[in-house]
């Protein structure tokens, strides 16, 4: 799921689902970019999805750039807009 604003960046190329349930994309350089990369131009940043689902990749389901500490299996913290997850 993405943003409609988004889909006329996105419709450019092919994409698919990993194994790890990560959308991801070839570019013509042969490197391969996930989905929210792409769109956020977040490159080196860590991205959570609100809802723990991969596949939904619309803006407000998403924390970007944010600060958090690991536990176990999920995180805690704030997210860049001073969300707490």
């Amino acid at each position: 799921m993405i943003d409609s604003d988004d889909f006329t960046k996105v419709r450019k190329l092919t994409w698919r689902i990993t194994n790890t349930n990560e959308i991801v994309s070839t570019l013509k350089t042969r490197k391969i970019i996930s989905l929210t990369n792409y769109l956020y131009n977040c490159k080196g940043s860590h991205i959570l999805h609100k809802n723990n689902n991969s596949l939904d990749c619309r803006k407000n389901n998403l924390f970007i750039n944010n600060t958090y500490i690991k536990k176990d299996n999920y995180y805690i913290g704030t997210c860049f807009n001073g969300e707490t997850f």
